[in-house]
């Protein structure tokens, strides 16, 4: 048996809180020792922070006195020294029965799979309830937010913990303690109060089963951590990003990375570093000199992994080899390749000079609040600069700062009048001083760590800040108005502010809180972010990503300082050397062998050796350089001294020294100006602006009082469709300005060429030279088919060159594909027109005129297909919850239903006793159906009754339990109860297949429902069923073909006064068509005159958790004042698809109206108790029994509905033989007589798509035999899985009649369900865990199975530990899929990769 490895419970915690980089954990392991053997290994590159290690055991100090205070009896003092288990045992069972007690520092261990583990439970507590003592682990942080490491860390103690009661059992006051009973928590910083929790009051954690089976397998003997330990370190894959800031190893990552030159120095995606390794460009100087027009370029190219530009890895490599050794003939800053124009506006614009505000914050991490705002003013036209003298040939900074008045020489050389060489580039005219306004505010005393009282601090400094800012910006605009713009180094900082003035609830300055979040028009965010610019347009010599790294490299000539003259007599300071430990301390001047080929590292006794050289290299990871905690300390006197330190590492001790400089006078000051600073001569390096962008001016007289005037629920929603189509279209047109190239690499265009049109079909060929001619490598990138709504936009005929904002917005043409051949390369089209101008959020599209004389009008010579941006449904939305000038919203009244303040929802009218009897009655005895023998159980008929006498009622739905019959049934019901002719009875759904399938149940049950109702005595009305005209432009939708009559909207006033003269309508279609039905009935005599116009008297919504609230208001303001609302639907499914990240809003009328949340959570969050007056104003029922789940499928997603406390019920399994022969593999699957498979690879390379994964589905379907028409459906979370899928699929298209993502599955359902994750590489499912797992995505995939469901997943996929709780929870079916399918089938090869057959237990 091998040796088992040594590590500490933390390590393991690590490596979770780490995403689980292999890397990290190979050089934790061992106390460091890999890392240990740099011989620069001792130098202090990341000593840990002593604010933080002092706050963490004061928190614990803190946690043990409040104990004592409640009377428990601390049972042994260590005096910092961890107390063994064997005297820590002793302790606990000499307690006498009835007294609590506690330990600190406990130390455990034990074996768990290839590990031994040791570690110290912060603290063991012995409390007693009923007689009976309890023993409770705690581990403490000093974190304000629960993570999975926490939670991992606790589990090992308790499986640790338990080990040693198992071993030698413990008894206390007479009574055994169990293993399995004892109580873990973790104690942290309550979020809302900053004080720590309460130890004995805290809640148990739940059942730490999934994290425990995780662990379990992680630390296994050749599991994850074991093969991590037994692999070769620069085997191991890593990437280099923003996770690396708090990273104390970094600096191996980065400097061996330097020295071996490696790809990951650069910061790409793994997929590029696989890519071009595999084609045997291993460094980033082959990169750099790579031909690109050569055989392994072109291997690079084809690579499916490759998610970046060839040119733009090249021109990375080039730039980022200038900062290493033998570089000094490279440029530290390039251009990057297809770079577009960004998002700067220009600095003067039709409106005047720009105000333009660099905004600096700075925040405080250990409290969670804002420290410092800085801003630096100004609409000067000069350049600021940071003075430079040569000295002796070097250049030498001079203190402050300056203008230059510069003039830039462009086009042919110019000689000045003095016959010198001809100029060109940047001339200095004339310097001065610098023209603008500093302000800077800080917190001046130590936070208190009383809520209330730092929450009053914060308060006031941003209070006081946003005042004098406005004051300043109406100084520097000397102007009634002005056009006015924000910079700020990284968004994370607008978010903090943003965060901190939500948490203060300043309404002071709300409105200029609004206005930095949101935006001044539809056409531009009022702020950027600087490092988005510098890193979307510029490649950079150093890997980090902070502002500190941008302004330390030469900027095509021009270099910023950090020199300044400070205080009295204006002592010259470099604040880079003050704040350099955390902020300025990215790279160290390293010794190597010159001439050594590996370019071995020279030990300290080396230095000054022949051949030694030193290079400085970057050692820290520094993208986020926010100032540390220990300055504040040091500012405020309350940093700890050397002496009360517990630590007496050299390193900590020079660390405090080093802080204390930020105490001086003046210093912290000029550093946060000098910030303000830095980002204005960033912005001004970036000499080219985007001059489609034209700021509006604002008056300044009512900056103090901008408000964005949403007073509403129904204000909310509009300003959510804006906001929300705002973020799309300006993401869309970022993505869509980078050269065609680029986008075509990213599987997101299709390149076009000979246009032609005629009317408004267009049709082109594809153009596959933009990729060497290789048809087939453009269609596995590609993401789009026939029937797909796109944006046909000109394209440039130099590759590297963007298309213009003009191309985009303007000269574009929205099309759907009608014809995509990849067989011949043709591809057919037609135009969505669009000629008015009223709906912002449909862009133009005019078909072509050839034999026009205007050149815009005629075909493109090239063009590209890319995704349309457009929505037909919005402006809909919007004019109908809008109030015009003379015209109030109409159907007010039913939105003040849905107020979230104070909704008014008034009771239904309730049945007359008779009434409800006979209808009970009918529905008992009603049988429905294709074959009429299906009936209702009690539980429904009540459900349908109880609804009929409710204004607002919502059906949860889960998967199978039949919610579009019970809805069918229930609009019968309805109209036989309350309806008569004339009624006009409205159905609405996201999609027109959900309203297709419920229009079409409708008619299917209407003939029985009518003549066994007529049979039981009671009349129902005569009925007619259409669906509303639409599809096309009104809804881009699915529109799927039926059997139900239509009803188009031109010319459908008579047609529907005919059919209310017949007798109930129901009417059908999606949000955009029944409201463009309504504005056509609104213009016609029968309703103009009408207060609220055309009304309905019962509304019915399907799918509502796919509609936005916005769309569900504009609906709902279609119904009478008496009428009523059916709402279906399941919140655990997938909701609607947003743009902007709503959640994290913090404006006041999306906290308060939550304009983003579904139609079905806003009503759920209204009916459900206690916000519910009574079931007769807003009711929810449940459905509980499922259909068509075979039971194995209902326990695996019962986890999740038992969370809204229901219990999934269904048929018993009828049994299904098991005819599998044992031979192949993949015939199992469809004779084993199992309904669930898990299909488990070991492959780790892919990242949208996954060509093991399609093979195994080819596989699998060839197994099968002659597979019914219309029985298999394939399903991925990708597109470009899809693509792949359906490129191999293409033969089986009968039986495989849909291969789509899970999105467009939702609501549908097969026989057989295949479900292809995709994602194996472990990097990218760390990036991207939260969609991967989401956990409505993964129950829509699992429950769409009428028999069998087959699951195929990479190993790392199905065992990777999210590090964010929310991630984790959001895991919960694929961790219970696991657990459920246990038992190994068969164990097979494909493709090199080991693939397991994985059923549950027991068949079905």
């Amino acid at each position: 048996m091998p040796a088992r490895h040594r590590a500490r419970v933390t390590d393991i915690g690590d490596y979770v809180r780490h995403r689980s980089c292999q890397r990290f954990f190979r050089l934790s392991y061992n106390n460091r020792e890999l890392y240990r053997r740099l011989p620069f290994a001792g130098r202090p590159f990341h000593v840990i922070d002593p604010v933080l290690l002092e706050s963490g055991r004061a928190r614990e100090d803190a946690w043990a006195e409040s104990l004592r205070q409640a009377g428990v009896e601390e049972l042994a003092v260590g005096g910092g020294e961890a107390v063994e288990w064997s005297v820590a045992r002793a302790r606990l069972a000499a307690l006498p029965p009835g007294r609590a007690g506690f330990l600190r520092e406990v130390a455990v261990a034990g074996v768990v799979g290839a590990f031994e583990l040791r570690g110290q439970v912060d603290f063991l507590l012995v409390q007693w309830h009923d007689g009976r003592p309890r023993l409770r682990l705690v581990e403490c942080k000093a974190s304000r937010r629960d993570r999975t490491y926490h939670r991992v860390q606790v589990a090992l103690y308790r499986l640790l913990l338990g080990q040693l009661i198992a071993a030698e059992p413990l008894t206390i006051g007479g009574h055994a303690i169990a293993p399995e009973a004892i109580e873990v928590v973790v104690a942290r910083i309550d979020e809302s109060t900053g004080q720590g929790q309460s130890i004995p009051e805290l809640p148990v954690f739940p059942e730490l089963g999934s994290v425990l089976h995780d662990l379990r397998l992680m630390l296994a003997e050749g599991g994850p951590l074991d093969r991590i330990l037994g692999a070769e370190l620069d085997a191991l894959p890593f990437q280099i990003d923003d996770k690396c800031d708090d990273c104390a190893l970094s600096a191996h990552c980065l400097t061996e990375s330097a020295r071996q030159r490696r790809l990951e120095l650069l910061g790409v995606a793994p997929g590029c570093v696989r890519a071009l390794t595999e084609a045997g460009v291993t460094t980033i100087d082959a990169l750099a000199e790579l031909d690109r027009a050569g055989p392994v370029a072109q291997q690079v190219a084809r690579d499916r992994g490759l998610s970046e530009s060839l040119e733009v890895l090249q021109t990375l490599a080039q730039t980022r080899r200038a900062t290493l050794p033998g570089g000094r003939e490279e440029s530290p800053i390039r251009p990057r390749p297809f770079g577009g124009r960004g998002h700067l506006p220009p600095h003067a614009v039709a409106a005047g000079r720009v105000v333009r505000v660099y905004l600096s914050v700075s925040y405080d991490y250990v409290e969670n609040r804002i420290g410092a705002l800085a801003a630096h003013v100004t609409k000067s036209e000069g350049e600021l600069a940071t003075p430079f003298r040569r000295d002796d040939g070097k250049l030498e900074p001079i203190a402050g700062v300056h203008e230059e008045v510069v003039t830039y020489l462009a086009g042919d050389p110019v000689a000045d009048e003095s016959g010198e060489a001809p100029r060109r580039g940047r001339q200095v005219d004339a310097t001065r001083p610098l023209v603008g306004v500093d302000l800077v505010r800080f917190q001046t005393v130590p936070w208190s760590g009383i809520y209330e009282r730092d929450t009053g601090l914060e308060l006031q400094l941003l209070q006081g800040f946003l005042r004098e800012l406005v004051d300043r910006i109406a100084e520097v605009a000397d102007a009634e108005a002005a056009p006015l713009h924000f910079y700020v180094w990284s968004r994370s900082e607008m978010k903090r502010l943003l965060e901190a003035a939500s948490r203060v609830g300043s309404n002071l300055m709300g409105h200029l809180r609004q206005l930095l979040g949101c935006r001044e028009s539809l056409e531009q965010l009022i702020y950027s972010s600087l490092q988005d610019e510098v890193y979307g347009r510029y490649a950079l010599g150093w890997t980090s990503r902070g502002l500190a790294i941008a302004t330390s490299l030469s900027w095509f000539g021009q270099r910023f300082h950090w020199r300044r003259p400070i205080g009295y007599g204006r002592k010259e300071v470099d604040l880079g050397r003050v704040f350099y430990r955390d902020i300025f301390d990215f790279r160290e001047r390293l010794g190597f062998h010159e001439a050594d080929p590996e370019r071995r590292w020279a030990s300290a006794d080396e230095a000054g050796q022949p051949g030694v050289v030193e290079h400085r290299f970057e050692v820290r990871a520094r993208s986020f350089d926010n100032l540390t905690a220990p300055y504040w300390r040091a500012y405020w006197g309350t940093l700890p001294s050397a002496a009360s330190l517990r630590s007496r590492s050299p390193d900590v001790l020079a660390a405090i020294e080093q802080y204390r400089g930020a105490s001086r006078p003046g210093y912290l000051e000029a550093y946060f100006v000098a910030r303000a600073h830095a980002l204005r001569w960033i912005e001004e390096r970036i000499r080219f602006k985007n001059n489609s962008i034209d700021k509006p001016a604002l008056r300044m007289g009512e900056l103090p009082t901008f408000q964005l005037g949403t007073a509403s629920n129904a204000d909310a929603a509009v300003d959510f469709l804006r906001l929300d189509h705002h973020v799309k279209i300006q993401d869309w047109i970022r993505r869509h300005l980078v050269p065609p190239i680029l986008r075509v690499a990213a599987g997101r265009s299709l390149p076009l060429r000979e246009l032609k049109a005629e009317g408004s079909r267009i049709a082109g060929v594809i153009d596959a030279s933009i990729v060497a001619g290789d048809l087939a490598a453009l269609k596995s990138h590609l993401a789009r088919d026939e029937g797909d709504f796109v944006r046909l936009i000109a394209r440039p005929e130099a590759p590297d060159q963007g298309p213009g904002y003009y191309d985009l917005i303007h000269g574009g043409k929205t099309c759907v594909i009608e014809r995509l051949d990849w067989q011949t390369g043709r591809v057919e089209l037609s135009v969505v027109p669009k000629f008015d101008n009223e709906d912002h959020y449909i862009l133009p599209s005019f078909p072509f005129k050839p034999g026009d004389a205007d050149p815009r009008n005629q075909p493109f010579a090239l063009a590209t297909l890319d995704e349309s941006v457009s929505d037909f449904i919005a402006g809909r939305v919007e004019k109908r919850l809008s109030a015009r000038p003379g015209q109030p919203i109409r159907g007010r009244h039913v939105l003040e239903w849905f107020d979230p303040v104070a909704p008014k929802i008034p009771a239904g009218a309730p049945l007359a006793e008779e009434r409800r009897r006979g209808l009970e009655a009918l529905l008992e005895r009603v049988r429905f159906g294709a074959a009429g023998d299906h009936a209702l159980e009690p539980e429904r008929v009540r459900l349908i009754v109880d609804g009929i006498e409710s204004r607002v009622q919502l059906v949860q739905g889960p998967p199978g339990t039949g919610k579009t019959t019970v809805t069918s049934l229930a609009v019968l019901a309805r109209i036989l109860a309350k309806h008569g002719p004339g009624d006009v009875v409205l159905v609405a759904a996201h999609t027109h297949t959900a309203v297709d399938l419920l229009l079409q149940r409708l008619l299917r049950e209407l003939p029985g429902f009518s003549r066994q109702a007529s049979a039981a005595g009671l009349k129902m009305p005569p009925v007619s069923v259409h669906k509303v005209g639409g599809g096309g432009e009104d809804d881009a939708g699915d529109a799927a073909e039926g059997a139900v009559p239509n009803l188009p909207v031109q010319g459908s006033v008579s047609a529907l006064k005919k059919l209310q003269a017949a007798g109930v309508v129901v009417l059908g279609s999606t949000v955009g068509t029944l409201l463009k039905l309504v504005e056509g009935l609104n213009k016609s005599a029968a309703y103009k005159t009408l207060a609220d116009g055309f009304q309905a008297p019962l509304l019915i919504v399907d799918e509502a958790s796919m509609m936005v609230l916005s769309h569900f208001l504009a609906l709902a303001s279609l119904v009478r004042a008496d009428g009523a609302i059916m709402m279906a639907g399941d919140h655990r499914q997938l909701a609607p698809i947003m743009a902007h990240d709503w959640e994290s809003e913090d404006r006041p009328p999306s906290v308060l109206y939550k304009p983003f949340v579904s139609a079905y959570e806003a009503v759920w969050r209204l009916a459900a108790p206690p916000r519910r007056a009574n079931d007769r104003s807003a009711r929810i029922d449940q459905l509980a029994h499922t259909h068509r789940l075979p039971p194995v499928i209902r326990a695996l997603i019962q986890p999740l509905y038992a969370q809204d406390g229901i219990t999934l019920r269904g048929p018993e399994e009828r049994g299904w033989v098991d005819r599998w022969d044992g031979v192949d593999p993949w015939a199992a699957i469809w004779s084993a007589g199992h309904r669930l498979y898990l299909v488990v690879h070991d492959e780790q390379r892919s990242e949208h798509y996954n060509e093991l994964e399609a093979a195994i589905v080819e596989a699998v379907l060839a197994a099968g035999g002659e597979l019914a028409a219309g029985s298999v459906a394939v399903v991925t979370p990708h597109r470009a899985q899809r693509a792949l899928l359906r490129e191999r699929l293409r033969a089986r298209s009968v039986a495989v009649d849909l291969v789509d993502t899970v999105e467009r599955l939702q609501g549908g359902e097969r026989p057989t369900i295949l479900f292809s994750a995709t994602e194996s590489d472990p990097l990218v499912i760390a990036q991207s865990v939260e969609f991967i797992l989401d956990l409505n995505r993964s129950n829509v995939a699992f429950s769409r199975t009428q028999e069998r469901l087959v699951v195929i997943c990479a190993r790392t996929l199905l065992d990777f530990v999210p590090p964010e709780t929310e991630h984790y929870a959001s895991a919960l079916l694929w961790k219970h899929l696991r657990e459920l399918c246990a038992t190994v089938l068969v164990t097979t090869a494909l493709a090199g990769a080991t693939v397991e057959v994985r059923v549950a237990a027991t068949a079905g």
